[in-house]
């Protein structure tokens, strides 16, 4: 971001609020907003994307949807909440980092002062805000130039086209529409300046390669480590997979319910449908198990520095049926205290070695298959993630 112009763009809204909300509070949007509306639900969650004087936070308000109202400058932003009565968020629209948080963004007028070379940036931040299905409106001045006027207001235009390639190049976008439009502000009407409308509707949720690396990646091997300091005290060995301890409860819960999160993740990323309504672990595998049909036959075997040890965490999942270790996570997760009628033993002896390996071979393996997908979205050279615990055999190669 060029922040010389960035600010002296914010300087100019500051200076002006008071003129420029007399000019623009009037202008017929009826249009625009029905058309917008049509990918609305009631009650739906607006993110205002650069709000100016409030115009169509309140409209949004009026109609009873739920509204967040952003704007870098300070002084629209107390022209916002003397509209409507809420207060707005200061902050720069770079600075913004929503995530699946709305159902849709409206940024009418606002990205027309972000520099062209930066658009791709904002535009993945405006998606990254929305839910999936959610959609993003957004307006250009018709045209190509990008310029800086005297009064310090930085502008870059597009046309059709060039708005429908930077959509193209946005991970997990689909363009729904896009139309030019007369100026509707009440100083312009009649002058001829044309408007480039787009909606853009989030298919996807979208994970970066770093991203992935850096959240879920590093969650995984501070889980594998705890698991390898263990062993110093139990060794990895068939002998000792009956073992129990109030330690791999805590390991085998914890181990599982990020299993579960990076699956629903999963869901997020490839599935359009409300990822919410897939209760259990196989419903929500379903997206996985059809992507990877092969994640049957995965295996993982121990390094060199344990006993030989072979594991196929998902070779159970087959016509609805759960795998053992995850039918065991459950009862330790919800019934720990009790006894299991067809063992006789306590749930909670279930938080075993073999189920705490076994349960770290599917998150070993989840992830890679996950990255795996990652990668071949992002068009990024593919690698497995190695782990100090296990070798991977794809496919049970």
């Amino acid at each position: 971001m060029d922040d010389k112009n960035t600010n002296r763009t914010i300087e100019y809204y500051n200076t002006h609020a008071d003129r420029y909300s007399e000019v623009t509070r009037n202008a017929d949007m009826s249009d625009i907003y029905k058309r917008f509306e049509e990918h609305l639900k009631p009650g739906s969650r607006i993110l205002d994307l650069g709000c100016g004087s409030g115009r169509d936070s309140k409209y949004f308000l009026d109609k009873g949807y739920k509204v967040v109202s952003l704007d870098a400058s300070e002084a629209m932003c107390r022209k916002t909440q003397e509209l409507t009565g809420k207060a707005a968020v200061h902050m720069r629209i770079e600075d913004m980092n929503y995530e699946n948080e709305f159902d849709a963004v409206w940024a009418c007028a606002s990205l027309l002062h972000v520099a062209k070379s930066d658009m791709h940036k904002i535009l993945e931040k405006a998606m990254k805000a929305l839910r999936v299905g959610g959609v993003l409106y957004a307006s250009w001045k018709y045209g190509k130039s990008e310029r800086t006027r005297d009064d310090g207001r930085t502008f870059a235009n597009y046309t059709e086209a060039r708005v429908c390639d930077m959509v193209a190049l946005v991970s997990g976008a689909s363009l729904e529409d896009v139309w030019t439009s007369q100026d509707v502000r009440l100083d312009r009407i009649g002058q001829g300046h044309l408007w480039v409308n787009v909606l853009v509707k989030k298919t996807r949720v979208v994970i970066t390669e770093k991203e992935f690396l850096n959240i879920f990646w590093k969650q995984y091997q501070i889980i594998e480590k705890d698991v390898r300091i263990s062993s110093e005290y139990v060794d990895i060995h068939k002998s000792n997979f009956p073992t129990f301890s109030s330690r791999y409860i805590n390991m085998f819960l914890n181990i599982c319910s990020n299993i579960d999160s990076l699956i629903e993740i999963y869901c997020k990323m490839v599935e359009e449908d409300d990822y919410r309504k897939k209760y259990n672990i196989h419903d929500r595998l379903t997206p996985v198990l059809r992507k990877f049909p092969a994640i049957r036959l995965d295996a993982v075997r121990t390094i060199d520095t344990f006993e030989d040890i072979e594991l196929k965490p998902f070779s159970a999942f087959v016509d609805g049926r759960i795998a053992d270790w995850w039918n065991d996570y459950n009862l330790v997760k919800h019934a720990r205290s009790e006894k299991n009628e067809k063992t006789g033993k306590y749930n909670f002896q279930s938080a075993n070695q073999k189920n705490v390996l076994t349960a770290m071979a599917a998150y070993f393996i989840v992830c890679n298959r996950i990255y795996e997908e990652i990668c071949e979205i992002s068009a990024t050279p593919k690698r497995l993630l190695k782990s100090k615990i296990f070798l991977y055999a794809k496919n049970g190669e």
